[in-house]
């Protein structure tokens, strides 16, 4: 198994079905509001195709939300984002 974290950017307009709706539901568990696709893009942090964190840029005067699932919390993967 491979435990390799890889990191990349998603555009919101060009994000795939699967990986928007993986964001949004992390989002929504939060109780933190949806992301506007044409505004978006996000960092994303992957451990075996799950996304485990995010950072999320928009292109408002806002930058956030910062999400790390609680397993990876106390690693510096918010700081590497």
């Amino acid at each position: 198994m491979d435990n390799e974290i890889t990191k990349r950017c998603i555009d919101g307009q060009t994000a795939t079905k699967k990986e928007w709706k993986e964001i949004d539901a992390i989002l929504a568990a939060r109780g933190w509001m949806s992301l506007s696709r044409e505004c978006s893009r996000i960092r994303v942090a992957e451990r075996e195709g799950k996304i485990i964190a995010f950072f999320v840029a928009q292109m408002i005067p806002y930058c956030g939300p910062v999400y790390v699932s609680p397993k990876e919390r106390g690693t510096g993967l918010a700081g590497e984002l």
